[in-house]
């Protein structure tokens, strides 16, 4: 039953209106982002049924008699209208169950056909004024203007706002409707804030959509209390909206800025409430929960047909742009994949805004990415754990950089006076670029010490790491999901052996080159990684016991608080560095590091060179997968592509360290490697902190690599390569 019921929600989203924003979508942003959001709205299965306010409760709300009672004018710009909306918009208002409103009809129609239907409809009636007769409103509440000209949505509203007498003015659209209860819960909302001490500047309810007959309602837009980032994204408030009077004649809509006129006021409004500042000044802002506004769809309409007001979307970057331009805030207003949706993009966020304390994302996983880590619901569910970076979400707010559901606290930046304040709230003393580039270098570091043993000491350039990495982490992930941490690093210790073992067969006893060899065991642990994880390219740990919550719990109420994953990663790095010294000069070391000084000689030694070769792989790799176990732990989560590129990234560290360290004792090599590691990941981190795309990364690696193995060689021909370039120019 199920089933049917999803294919019945995706079947009706196969209309008209729906391929029309398909087709736009798709000349904006080609065929493979088009695919995924199509398929992302096709699987969307919630129902919305529009329950309206009960009639009990309707005539308790007339009943209701009020002290001091809130007067609202309600303005329409008429142009056009079609008979049946303007009677049904009309009749919504006049069918409120609050009493104290007016409406005023501002109409722009060159003829006077609008007016003859409101005479008709019995809105409107004939009254002999000197001699001659005008029409007049049959109901007091209602005032009829027709304007001399259309000057546009903005000019005319603005020609209406003097007749407003109203304390709070609302704004609603010529063919959409207003529920029966939604002056009355405007009303009593603004009145609960008074009491509160609160002088509300402007108050929006939700919303949703309806077809043109009003016999389907979907598409509700369930929306946020007040949030200015979201507002600099989008105009998500929107309808229904009510606004001081005295604020917004003194506004007043802006004509340059038609077709997002209504962002545009809303921006200027927020500019003046925030300039007040103070803790009240964002409570001004006062969001009603609860749909109160059906913004009617049909050919002509924006919601139906973005092709129709293309202009609109334009009009509402300008209006960002010049919200931050006003505001001193030094941003470029661009637009988003999604029409309606912009990003501020600021050269710095802590000079740009002194109002934001943090900025953060998401984590991804894979070159396409899924979310696998951020902000728990109260059950410990993730926000949008699984689901692919390009998840555009509810209204496409998932996508916006300020959204904050995705946020992961290991992608946040604290300003530095806000630091105290998020570890009271988080519970986690927040980790300084160096703290995190000493955490990543530290458990990365073992991967380096790895490839120290295979590619230094036994000469072997194993390129099975990535997936030995991955297959550690893998391993590791699921004995510590099943209950046993300490038990999930002797386990991913052990998977490390099974593929170094592997990779060493192939080399010695099958006659394959230890290239290829590297190249065969890498590709076969995808595979073995994805069985490994039950089928799923993603493990969650965010509910799992691990080694680093253990040490978390035992720190607690101690210097070391917060410090659990360097403290972890060090000890790893200890161990390993000690059993490296003391393992090397054993006489098995030893025969490992003749084996790869020179085979051939090993060999008339008595020393068999297939066994040193099994050796040092399975130790080698013991530690690969050891690193990848601990890295997993630390982040919470597996993906099938955490091994990515860790080869190159080993290899550009150990040069690095090599550099540095790279004569002396086994002691002082090792601990090379482990500086390596930690200035990699410092210049890595650095990067992304200021800005550099993350695809650009494994680029810098790769060339990191290139120039230290190139290095010793161009040193060594640069005297010749200097007397050819010489001899060329004199021969010029």
């Amino acid at each position: 039953m199920l089933f049917y019921e999803k294919l019945e929600v995706s079947v009706a989203k196969l209309n008209k209106a729906n391929l029309k924003k398909t087709l736009y979508y798709l000349q904006r942003n080609g065929l493979r982002e088009t695919w995924i959001s199509v398929r992302e709205r096709l699987t969307e299965t919630d129902r919305y049924f529009f329950v309206p306010c009960s009639e009990a409760e309707l005539v308790r709300q007339s009943d209701r008699k009020w002290e001091k009672p809130i007067t609202f004018s309600i303005v329409v710009p008429l142009y056009r209208t079609p008979e049946a909306y303007l009677n049904r918009m009309i009749t919504s208002v006049m069918q409120q169950s609050y009493p104290h409103w007016e409406l005023i009809l501002a109409d722009a129609t060159e003829d006077h056909s609008v007016e003859e239907v409101l005479k008709q409809q019995g809105f409107l009636k004939e009254q002999p004024t000197d001699g001659e007769t005008e029409p007049v409103a049959a109901d007091p509440r209602l005032h009829y203007v027709h304007l001399k000209e259309n000057a546009g949505i903005a000019a005319n509203t603005n020609q209406a706002l003097p007749y407003a007498k109203g304390e709070y003015i609302g704004l609603l659209d010529h063919d959409d409707v207003l529920t029966p209860d939604a002056l009355y819960e405007m009303a009593d909302a603004i009145i609960k804030a008074y009491d509160r001490g609160v002088k509300v500047a402007f108050a929006y309810s939700d919303e949703d959509k309806c077809d043109g007959e009003e016999t389907r309602y979907y598409e509700p837009n369930y929306k946020e209390e007040f949030n200015y980032d979201l507002i600099l994204s989008n105009n998500y408030i929107c309808h229904f909206l009510v606004m001081e009077s005295k604020l917004l004649k003194s506004l007043q809509f802006r004509p340059e800025f038609d077709g997002a006129q209504d962002y545009d006021l809303i921006l200027r409004c927020v500019a003046e409430v925030l300039t007040e500042g103070g803790q009240t000044a964002e409570k001004r802002i006062l969001h009603i929960p609860k749909v109160l506004y059906h913004w009617r769809c049909h050919e002509a309409s924006t919601a139906a047909n973005p092709n129709s007001k293309k202009y609109a979307y334009d009009a509402g970057m300008r209006a960002l742009q010049d919200h931050a331009d006003r505001r001193h805030i030094p941003g470029t207003a661009t637009e988003t994949r999604h029409v309606g949706f912009y990003r501020l993009k600021y050269k710095e966020v802590w000079e740009a805004r002194s109002d934001v304390a943090a900025v953060g994302g998401r984590v991804l996983s894979g070159k396409n990415g899924k979310i696998i880590g951020g902000r728990m619901t109260a059950d410990g569910t993730v926000f949008y754990e699984g689901l692919p970076k390009g998840f555009c979400g509810y209204l496409h707010r998932a996508e916006l950089s300020q959204d904050a559901e995705a946020l992961d606290l290991r992608c946040i930046r604290i300003r530095p006076e806000c630091r105290e304040v998020f570890e009271k709230i988080v519970g986690v003393p927040y980790t300084e670029l160096g703290e995190t580039a000493l955490k990543l270098g530290l458990i990365c570091s073992l991967t380096v010490l790895a490839l120290f043993l295979s590619y230094s000491m036994l000469n072997v350039c194993d390129l099975s790491t990535d997936g030995c990495f991955t297959f550690g982490a893998a391993v590791g992930a699921v004995v510590a999901v099943s209950g046993h941490p300490f038990l999930s690093i002797a386990a991913a210790m052990a998977a490390g052996v099974t593929s170094g073992f592997v990779t060493a067969i192939l080399q010695t006893k099958l006659g394959v080159d230890s290239l290829l060899a590297g190249i065969i065991v890498n590709t076969a642990l995808y595979s073995v990684n994805i069985a490994v994880m039950g089928g799923s390219s993603l493990i969650n740990m965010n509910r799992t016991t691990t080694v680093f919550t253990m040490m978390k719990d035992a720190l607690a109420g101690t210097p070391l608080k917060g410090r659990e994953d360097i403290l972890i990663a060090a000890i790893a790095v200890i161990l390993v560095i000690v059993f490296l010294v003391f393992f090397l000069k054993t006489r098995l070391g030893l025969a490992i590091r003749a084996t790869g000084n020179n085979s051939d000689m090993v060999k008339s030694s008595s020393i068999n060179p297939v066994f040193t070769t099994v050796i040092g792989l399975c130790v080698a790799n013991a530690f690969t997968a050891l690193s990848g176990c601990l890295l997993s732990q630390s982040q919470k989560s597996v993906d099938i592509n955490i091994g990515q590129g860790m080869v190159t990234i080993a290899l550009a560290s150990l040069l690095i360290g090599g550099t540095l360290l790279g004569h002396g004792g086994i002691f002082v090599r090792a601990v090379g490697m482990v500086l390596g590691s930690f200035i990699f990941r410092l210049v890595y981190t650095i990067a992304l902190r200021f800005n550099m795309p993350a695809f650009m990364l494994k680029l810098v690696s790769s060339v990191i690599v290139v120039l230290a193995i190139s290095g010793p060689y161009l040193k060594k021909q640069w005297p010749q390569i200097r007397r050819r370039m010489t001899h060329t120019k004199g021969g010029r």
